[in-house]
């Protein structure tokens, strides 16, 4: 049985003409504007230094170490990008929510893509979660509307007063949520069973957590008060009494410190889809224990969509934030070796160049008493000046890119002095070894063939 869909996806494969002409204009333009500088340097060239044969080395010799220099820079650049996120990619695997993650599964299940109404869902939740409380190796299990690293979260204003209202994130969970997660109540309690299962009669329940009662109460004791909350964004108010103080956590990678929460039993408020999460005992397989809830949840009802099933370590590594910085660390890493593997191609081909067109001036000088030693420090120096100027441009461009990429570092600084320097390293010491090679060969010029040299 297939429901229709509330939109309709047109794609048109015609050829639209505006694409074609804007490709070709950016192509001319592109190829326009990269001969601009040849064909502006050989509409300068003086042609009296070409006849007598030295007008086009003396510009070869001096654009040359330029164009190098600026491939360090470049190279330095990505290089450095690269460092930084994969520095941010490694403390991706030390990152603290607050709880435990070890231990902890996460299972989605949605009845409604079953085509069940509220009443089958919430008995299916219920015999969900009676199975799963009661397996070996289970050691809590709990119900939430959405799972920490999920993308996903719900809002909704919370107040005390008119002159005093919060911005919080908003979870429906069941009992046991926090002692599944291995936290301990600052204050007060959990929700119970009753109202896991069902409305209390009364005001419903609530529990907020620590940034939320810092916000809203200050230093006094929020356990008992009633606060109030929209049920909807812009939508009416409604009162809950919290009953508990719960800590705060991190739901997302790039969350500097834990948002403000606020809590409500299940039994209050009814989510077609939601989070099944499981604490196994220690010792027990996660894998094995998740084949086994798949199981148990077939055992329930062979109907029921199984949206999702992870490790919460897979959960926070599959997640968004995670994954692009690490794509970003491979990306960025490729780039930076083979930018280094170009810029040190290019500084050998120079000196290598530079030490053919200097056959008779080497020569000259070991003639003249040079030793090889004296040789090959003169080519390494004019390498290491190409070396040091491509490197502080190199630097002073990676800084302004490391600000530009902040918004995508995890705990890595833009500035990291370590990343900075050891690319700066890498970078000079391809440089100099990529000038050895050449230096090494102008000390074995003889001196005869040098000076018969044109």
């Amino acid at each position: 049985m297939s429901a229709a869909l509330p939109f309709q996806l047109e794609v048109d494969a015609g050829i639209d003409v505006r694409v074609v002409a804007a490709a070709i204009a950016f192509a001319v333009l592109s190829t326009v504007s990269f001969a601009l500088g040849p064909a502006w340097s050989i509409a300068r060239q003086r042609l009296t230094p070409d006849l007598k044969g030295d007008g086009s080395l003396r510009t070869r010799l001096v654009s040359g170490p330029v164009l190098v220099a600026a491939q360090i820079a470049v190279s330095l650049v990505l290089v450095a990008a690269g460092g930084l996120f994969v520095r941010g990619a490694l403390n991706t695997a030390s990152f603290d929510p607050g709880f435990p993650l070890d231990r902890q599964l996460v299972v989605g299940i949605d009845p409604s893509l079953a085509g069940y109404d509220k009443t089958r869902g919430h008995a299916i939740y219920r015999d969900v979660l009676e199975r799963l409380r009661t397996l070996p190796g289970v050691e809590a299990a709990s119900f939430a509307s959405t799972a920490p690293f999920g993308g996903m979260s719900e809002g909704r204003k919370v107040q005390l007063t008119p002159q005093r209202s919060v911005d919080a994130t908003f979870l429906i969970v069941g009992a046991d949520y926090f002692r599944t997660f291995g936290l301990p109540m600052l204050r007060g309690r959990e929700f119970t069973s009753q109202e896991e299962d069902s409305a209390a009669k009364g005001l419903p329940a609530a529990i907020v957590d620590e940034p939320l009662a810092k916000k809203l109460f200050g230093g006094d004791d929020p356990i008992g008060r009633q606060v109030q909350v929209a049920e909807h964004e812009d939508g009416p108010m409604h009162a809950v009494q919290i009953v508990g103080v719960a800590p705060g956590i991190r739901r997302d990678l790039f969350e500097l410190t834990p948002s403000a929460t606020l809590y409500v039993a299940s039994g209050s408020q009814y989510r077609e889809g939601m989070n099944l999460h499981v604490h196994v005992a220690s010792g027990v397989s996660e894998a094995d224990m998740l084949s086994t809830i798949r199981s148990e949840l077939t055992r329930v009802d062979n109907r029921l969509p199984i949206v999702l099933m992870k490790t919460m370590v897979g959960q926070r590594d599959s997640s968004v934030p995670v994954w692009a910085v690490r794509t970003a660390a491979s990306m960025f890493s490729a780039f930076g070796v083979l930018a280094l593997l170009l810029a040190t191609v290019g500084v050998y081909a120079l000196k290598a160049y530079d030490v053919s067109r200097r056959t008779r001036e080497m020569g000259i000088r070991i003639a003249l008493g040079a030793s090889d030693g004296d040789v090959t420090g003169l080519v390494l120096r004019e390498g290491a000046k190409t070396a040091v100027l491509g490197l502080t441009v190199g630097v002073l461009l990676a800084m302004g890119v490391g600000k530009l990429l902040s918004g995508l570092l995890f705990k890595v600084s833009p500035l990291d002095p370590v990343v900075l320097t050891a690319a700066a390293l890498i970078l000079g010491g391809s440089t100099i070894a990529a000038s050895y090679l050449p230096a090494r060969r102008a000390t074995r010029v003889a001196p005869m063939i040098a000076l018969r040299t044109e």
